[in-house]
């Protein structure tokens, strides 16, 4: 039954006054189901696939339109339109309640688990958006402060995602501690050596210029990370100092752009 079995109607839309008004006075199952049908299209549907685009893969759109028709229907019978006039917002706040809580209920990890996904997922997101590549796992692991095990786990629950979801609604949360730090605005010729980079070098040579120059980490915590000796990651700046001195024509240019 309806919350509310009188009000007024008139700030439904016109075409379901009719139905609005015999489900409101006399909760009539006919003007139920079509006014259900109606929201489904109109609200659930592009709710479930807004939260779907920001799933893994393995979460069905179906489950979350599923999830979204339940709050619509709790919707439906709890309005009240002489506290709100207007149905749309109060049921869009049912339907994403409806799905959060779906999402909340399929998470089977710890709390902790559930930081250190978010963690690496955010400390991924930014190395790719400063660097323009994919992080390794030893680089995600020392940048992190994760194990490599703990590492490799977690990228397993990202992939299943299970912990995932949760992201979605935790978009007002602090930044997990490990995360890299906001990085500044490149000039346009600082973006310019990045793309310089990804053409001329491949990835491990990046990640030791990430690692070393972005980071600043040192010469033998880069060798580590990328399991290089030392000697070797000072063979490798060196050549990378030659070329891009080549390429600035001046030290001073390298020194002001690069370092």
């Amino acid at each position: 039954m309806p919350h509310n079995q009188g009000g007024d109607v008139r700030r439904q839309p016109s075409a379901l006054r009719d139905d609005w008004a015999a489900w409101m006075h006399v909760a009539c199952p006919a003007a139920r189901d079509q006014l259900l049908h109606h929201y489904f299209l109109e609200l659930v549907e592009p709710i479930a696939r807004a939260q779907h685009r920001q799933l893994p893969p393995s979460v069905e759109l179906g489950d979350l339109e599923q999830a979204g028709y339940l709050g619509l229907h709790d919707a439906l019978q709890r309005f009240d339109n002489r506290v709100c006039d207007d149905f749309r917002p109060y049921a869009k706040q049912r339907i994403r309640g409806s799905i959060h809580d779906w999402l909340r209920r399929e998470d089977l990890l710890s709390r902790g688990a559930r930081a250190d996904v978010r963690k690496v997922q955010t400390t991924a997101d930014q190395f790719r958006t400063r660097y323009g590549f994919e992080p390794e796992e030893d680089v995600l692991g020392r940048l992190t402060g994760l194990n490599p095990d703990r590492i490799f786990h977690v990228q397993t629950w990202s992939t299943r995602g299970a912990a995932v979801a949760i992201s979605v609604m935790a978009a007002n949360e602090p930044e997990p501690e490990g995360c890299l730090p906001p990085a500044e605005t490149a000039s346009e010729t600082r973006s310019e050596l990045l793309d310089w980079l990804e053409c001329t070098f491949d990835v491990r040579t990046r990640t030791m210029v990430a690692l070393y120059y972005g980071e600043s980490l040192s010469m033998a915590q880069t060798a580590r990370v990328l399991g290089l000796s030392e000697s070797r990651v000072s063979q490798l700046l060196g050549e990378l100092h030659r070329q891009l001195l080549a390429r600035l024509r001046t030290r001073s240019r390298f020194v002001e752009l690069f370092l």
